[in-house]
């Protein structure tokens, strides 16, 4: 169920949604691969693009967003890479790049959204980027853990599993007891969607043109 925006509109009238599972990424916080990708470049990291998004030839990056291989271990991943001597705050530093603002807009319409649906975080992710984007979630928002912004909360590097394992959505609709047909998944990244729809859960791609508040701007609805 692959859907678009009028339709879903159309679903979300007539109260057929109960549930919406977000990604973080590129759904509620913005992303910059260039950015993270330029600051690997000038801490002469080799072939940093390549081995991030090739997963197949190089499975380092799935492994510790699946909590297979521990902070230090993907550390000296990177350093086993880098024409340079790098410190620990150095690749922190660099990866954490990758992860840009979240507009204030967006933490509202999730408080909003929490009143009226049971609302979840499915977020392929690590250790790394989850202490800083707590952080800075305290220190722009005051809030003390994604716990505050989402009635459950699924990180890859926890569980064990990533997207677009089904298994990883399947874990958690049987975990929550979870209706797919009463269920709607906002991701940027289309094999995601395409796993969650295959499995029956309603899914839309959000792009920078179709972000999530514009998804939810009708008036009739409410959410904003």
């Amino acid at each position: 169920k692959f859907l678009d925006f009028f339709l879903i509109y159309c679903i979300m009238i007539f109260s057929l949604i109960k549930n919406i599972i977000f990604d973080w990424g590129g759904v509620i916080t913005d992303l910059c691969y260039e950015c993270c990708r330029n600051k690997f470049l000038e801490l002469g990291v080799k072939d940093f693009s390549k081995n991030y998004m090739d997963l197949l030839s190089n499975p380092i990056f799935s492994e510790f967003e699946t909590g297979k291989i521990s902070e230090n271990q993907f550390r000296e991943f990177i350093r086993s890479n880098s024409t340079n001597q790098l410190t620990n705050d150095d690749i922190d530093n660099a990866w954490c790049k990758m992860l840009g603002d979240t507009p204030t807009q967006r933490i509202e319409l999730l408080q909003n959204l929490n009143k009226r649906y049971k609302t979840i975080l499915m977020s392929n992710t690590n250790n790394i980027h989850v202490r800083y984007y707590t952080n800075y979630l305290k220190e722009k928002f005051g809030l003390d853990s994604f716990e505050n912004i989402f009635h459950k909360v699924y990180f890859s590097h926890i569980i064990g599993l990533r997207k677009p394992d089904k298994k990883f959505f399947e874990y958690i609709l049987e975990e929550n007891k979870l209706n797919p047909s009463e269920t709607l998944f906002l991701d940027d990244s289309p094999q995601n969607i395409e796993s969650a729809s295959s499995i029956g859960i309603n899914s839309i791609l959000i792009t920078k043109n179709n972000p999530i508040e514009k998804l939810f701007n009708n008036k009739n609805l409410q959410f904003s």
